[in-house]
């Protein structure tokens, strides 16, 4: 019922009181409807029978009742919370709570405070919000779907779910149901269920096209998380086929923000494959979105590479430790330079003490790992030098020392040491 006002009350319609019973006023309907047929007058014909269908219903009636007692009032409250939401929550909250006082049965002042609830993160007030508004349409999509997202957010995925599969039985072709059913499938690992909600999702209007963007990307994220490299291809084009002209900024920017959340959370396989898979995005050369997607896709590899390191038991030591503080160390500066220079200083002392060791640790790095040896080419080479120049001056005092040595004197008989003192006691004593 929305919450307009009246010229003529329902009840001067019918020509009741306001506290007429549903007996009156189904006999005041039917009386007034024998004096006035719908042939006659129809227009009034209409409003005895709208009359009749809102006061016969408690709940319409109810609303009615209080739009006419407290309407304008409420409205003013809740223009006020409405213009207050952004600037200071904690009116609009207190504006909507006194509209919901004065009106309980009006469906408007419930939904807004709702919105704010949400906003404010309090899930178990907006969770009530949003069930007494389904008692009062329990076939609402859209207030069922919203109640799942409050339910996800108080980490209810079971109840959450039920109410998804509410909102596919009033509506099979429920796009957001469907793709709130794959998020609780993807947190739980129930991969064969969540593939079948994506692609339920996708060809929910018989076609593929850029509306089914976001689960065809979740899509392909899914295989390359599932380690099916066949499926991610083959994925990866539909979903480059769906992209129209007008809209290739809008995906690169979503392709780079997947990938930056890969490589946050340490997925460096599957953010490489990810981009790769979608690097024919046609992108100008010069446009930075394909520069920052060869740039993360380096970065990806570099990571790669830095996880192998750092298992690699045949290069223990300052040098991989360097490299671990500068690649993966996520510490506050302060601490990471700290670690930096011990390192730095663990490797001078190696370097001058094993020089040789040194060279060949060196030498199975840029083997081994040709990306960080690019990248640190030159720390690498100063590194590479420095251990030269030591095992060249440890050649040259090899070198310099005399093959022959002098046979050393005879050690002097020592005399018989005088026993004083403690231990001269103790040695008297025995």
């Amino acid at each position: 019922m929305s919450e307009t006002t009246y010229e003529t009350s329902l009840y001067d319609t019918l020509e009741v009181p306001e506290t007429a019973t549903q007996d009156e006023i189904q006999q005041a309907y039917f009386r007034l409807v024998r004096l006035c047929p719908p042939q006659r007058d129809p227009e009034r014909y209409q409003a005895l029978n709208e009359a009749r269908n809102t006061l016969l219903d408690p709940q319409r009636r109810s609303e009615y009742d209080q739009t006419r007692r407290s309407g304008p009032r409420v409205r003013v409250l809740v223009d006020q919370a409405a213009l207050a939401i952004d600037r200071d929550p904690q009116k609009a909250l207190s504006l909507l709570k006194s509209a919901v006082m004065l009106a309980p049965d009006l469906p408007r002042p419930r939904l807004l405070l709702t919105q704010l609830l949400m906003r404010n993160r309090d899930y178990v007030l907006a969770e009530r919000q949003y069930q007494w508004l389904l008692r009062r349409t329990p076939n609402d999509e859209a207030l069922r779907c919203k109640l799942a997202r409050c339910y996800l957010f108080q980490q209810k995925p079971a109840e959450a779910e039920a109410e998804l599969k509410r909102v596919l039985e009033l509506n099979e072709a429920h796009y957001d149901a469907q793709l709130l059913l794959a998020r609780i499938y993807r947190s739980q690992g129930r991969t064969r269920e969540l593939i079948e909600a994506l692609e339920e999702a996708i060809f929910m209007d018989q076609e593929e096209d850029f509306s089914d963007f976001n689960a065809l990307l979740q899509l392909v994220m899914v295989y390359i998380q599932n380690e099916d490299e066949k499926n991610a291809a083959l994925t990866a084009h539909r979903l480059l086929d769906v992209i129209p002209a007008d809209k290739v900024g809008i995906a690169a920017d979503a392709f780079i923000r997947t990938a930056e959340l890969f490589l946050n959370e340490e997925y460096y396989v599957w953010t490489r494959q990810l981009l790769l898979h979608l690097q024919e995005l046609p992108l100008a050369d010069e446009d930075p979105r394909r520069v920052r997607f060869g740039e993360l896709i380096h970065k990806s590899e570099i990571q790669q590479e830095i996880v192998r390191l750092s298992k690699d038991l045949l290069c223990v030591g300052p040098i991989q430790q360097c490299f671990l503080t500068l690649y993966q160390d996520k510490s506050s500066d302060n601490i990471r330079q700290s670690r930096m220079s011990s390192a730095l200083e663990r490797i001078q002392r190696e370097t001058e003490a094993l020089p040789r060791q040194v060279l060949q640790q060196l030498a199975y790095i840029r083997r081994e790992y040709p990306l960080i040896s690019v990248e640190q080419d030159a720390f690498l080479g100063t590194l590479c030098q420095r251990a030269l120049h030591c095992q060249a001056v440890a050649e040259m005092q090899t070198i310099a020392r005399p093959t022959h040595m002098p046979a050393p004197s005879p050690a002097p008989v020592a005399k018989e040491a005088r026993r004083g003192g403690l231990f001269g006691r103790i040695l008297s004593a025995r």
